[in-house]
Order: C-alpha cells, then structure tokens, then sequence
C-alpha cells in the first residue's frame, strides 16, 4: 500500500484505495471490493493494473485481481428493510 501512496499521492489514496477491502484470495486470484459502483469503475481504469502488478510481486501465487461493487448494509439499514 505504501508504494501505490507514494506514487499517486495521499489524497488520491485517501479518496480511491483507503476505502478497498481485501474479500479473500483463492486459487491466485484476489477479490477486493468497493463500496460504489462509480469508485469501482473509477479505480478499475485507473488503478487495476498498479494493484495487480503490486500484489503479484508480494504473493508469487497472485495471478489476478478482481474489484467488485459491494454495497455493505448496516445493521439498522436491514432492521428498516425487515419493516
């Protein structure tokens, strides 16, 4: 993460990559996801291939990245959806 900050600067970062979560890693492939389909698409045409190339020199079984949307939903955001 500290190489990909340093090269795009920290607000970027901040904006973009802070908000990634790592969903597993199975068979060289990670699943990452997003919590918008815009930063989704947004980080997949500007920052995929960075990611790829960085998990790929740490993890030699790193074959491929893939970045979902996936909206997280509270607790009370279910609690309200059950009314």
């Amino acid at each position: 993460a500290a190489q990909l900050q340093e090269t795009i600067g920290d607000a970027a970062f901040q904006s973009w990559i802070k908000p990634i979560t790592v969903r597993g890693i199975a068979d060289g492939i990670v699943r990452v996801s997003v919590p918008t389909r815009f930063m989704r698409d947004w980080v997949a045409a500007h920052y995929s291939d960075r990611i790829c190339e960085l998990w790929c020199n740490e993890n030699d079984s790193v074959q491929s990245v893939i970045l979902a949307f996936l909206r997280t939903v509270s607790k009370r955001q279910r609690l309200l959806l059950r009314l």
